[in-house]
């Protein structure tokens, strides 16, 4: 099921490269092979969103995505998020699509969502947000967890690109905290949805931290520190349930882009 799952995967990239060095008067008559790929296709197509040359192919092959029922939800709450931040033209190919649908074209809230505050490494930081003692407990499971699994107990979606740093910066600060204690980076274990490893900034992080071994690729690396942290916990209870994040540890996460490059490579690849 997996090598299904990589295999199709592999075709949607290979499509979009294509399409993307297609002309770009040929390049609208394509969108059908690529809304064929369905809800797939959508984080694929969350960057071109941002691209003046692409933007228009995007938000016409994502609205066909959303003529299927199954994929409304996801279709109205990217495009809505997006539209603040798109040309005038565009939020306007954006308003049509959501007029096909009934629906107003009404921007997303730009504010921060309702938990930032408990994600704010300026301050105080608890663990116990759910996150990662979820956590602990799909690592015992020896269960990877993706990046939306992760962020929708706290109201953080990752179709939204304000409410990712949130997420990455409590990954990052959490295996900064597991670390200290001696034990393996827990946030090993959330991955891109649909695949088995985590996004690149998680290798990155390893780098910085002296957890890569001399010789070791990137996916040697996430394998490995998956494969510890689930023989870690298959073993344990967790000791310090309520434990909050040491302040040197949120401050360290804090001036850090490492946490905010992997959730930008896991989200929009």
């Amino acid at each position: 099921m997996a090598s299904t799952g990589t295999a199709k995967a592999g075709s949607l990239d290979k499509l979009l490269v294509e399409v993307r060095k297609t002309p770009p008067s040929e390049r609208m008559h394509r969108r059908n092979e690529v809304a064929a790929h369905g809800a797939a296709a959508l984080d694929r197509l969350q960057p071109w969103l941002e691209d003046r040359a692409l933007a228009s192919f995007a938000i016409r092959a994502i609205g066909q995505i959303g003529d299927a029922d199954a994929n409304r939800t996801d279709v109205l709450e990217l495009l809505r998020a997006s539209r603040p931040n798109l040309q005038p033209d565009h939020q306007q190919d954006v308003d049509e699509v959501l007029a096909r649908w009934g629906e107003r074209a009404t921007p997303a809230r730009s504010r921060a969502p309702s938990t930032a505050r408990k994600v704010d490494l300026t301050g105080e930081m608890p663990l116990e947000l759910g996150l990662r003692s979820r956590l602990v407990g799909a690592a015992r499971e020896r269960r990877l967890m993706s990046y939306a699994e992760a962020g929708e107990p706290l109201e953080l979606s990752m179709r939204n690109p304000s409410h990712r740093p949130y997420l990455a910066k409590l990954l990052e600060a959490i295996n900064d905290h597991e670390m200290a204690a001696g034990r393996p980076p827990l946030s090993s274990i959330v991955v891109k949805k649909g695949e088995s490893s985590p996004g690149a900034g998680f290798f990155e992080w390893g780098q910085q931290h002296g957890r890569v071994r001399d010789g070791e690729d990137e996916k040697s690396y996430c394998s490995r520190e998956i494969e510890e942290t689930f023989a870690y916990w298959s073993k344990r209870e967790d000791p310090e349930p309520y434990e909050d994040v040491p302040q040197d540890a949120a401050d360290g996460a804090a001036g850090s882009g490492t946490a905010d490059r992997e959730l930008e490579a896991a989200t929009a690849d």
